[in-house]
């Protein structure tokens, strides 16, 4: 029997996956643009936390679909 307190609600899945390309473009486009050099230590820290966490969201939305195979 799978223990289903770790798998999340269907509608995470998508919702994580179109946040995760949006936070992917952003930087692309911070980058490419020059604006990420004129960022303030605190906000560049910032911008960089909130990528990790929806790529970390990312990764756990892919390991819960792993365990549903």
């Amino acid at each position: 029997m799978k223990n289903k307190a770790f798998s999340p609600p269907r509608m995470i899945e998508p919702l994580v996956s179109i946040l995760t390309v949006v936070s992917t473009l952003a930087a692309a486009h911070a980058y490419f643009f020059g604006w990420i050099e004129n960022l303030t230590p605190g906000q560049l820290g910032l911008f960089n936390l909130v990528r990790i966490l929806v790529f970390g969201a990312w990764i756990a939305v892919q390991i819960s679909r792993i365990g549903k195979i």
